[in-house]
This record gives C-alpha cells, structure tokens and sequence, in this order.
C-alpha cells in the first residue's frame, strides 16, 4: 500500500461514511482556521498554522473519524488557551 502524499489521495481512499465525515472534518477546519495549509504528517491529514504548529490531525476509519490534537498545539497556543 501506498501511502497518501495529500489529503485528497488520503481522503480518496475511503468510501461511505468515513470519507463522508473525513470531508466534513476538512470543510470544518477550513472553516475554523482558514489561514491553516494541509498537510500528512505521520500518514494522517494534518492541518499546520502559518507558524508551523501542527493544530490537529484526523484519523478515517470505516465508519468513523477520529481527531486527535498534537502536543505542539497546546505549547504553542498556551497563552491562548489558559
């Protein structure tokens, strides 16, 4: 198996209702964090700030979808989130 080198060849490899909540998962952070880019980290869509803080990861599964925050998220929006 090949690995995804892009979100979209991440996502195409899923079908029902993972892919379903995958694409909502991604209109969502765009929504949200606009100025994010994408990226695959570790083999996961990630989405990374302009200051290169990687914000979350998702995980597709069949027939769910899992998101998981990074410990670099909390380090580098500390101040904002206490």
């Amino acid at each position: 198996m090949v690995r995804p080198q892009t979100v979209d060849e991440y996502i195409d490899g899923f079908t029902g209702p993972g892919r379903e909540l995958l694409e909502q998962l991604r209109a969502l952070a765009h929504e949200a964090v606009p100025e994010a880019s994408e990226a695959i980290k570790w083999g996961y869509p990630a989405w990374v700030h302009p200051s290169g803080t990687i914000l979350f990861m998702v995980s597709g599964h069949a027939r769910h979808a899992s998101v998981a925050f990074t410990p670099s998220t909390r380090e580098g929006f500390d101040a904002q989130l206490a």
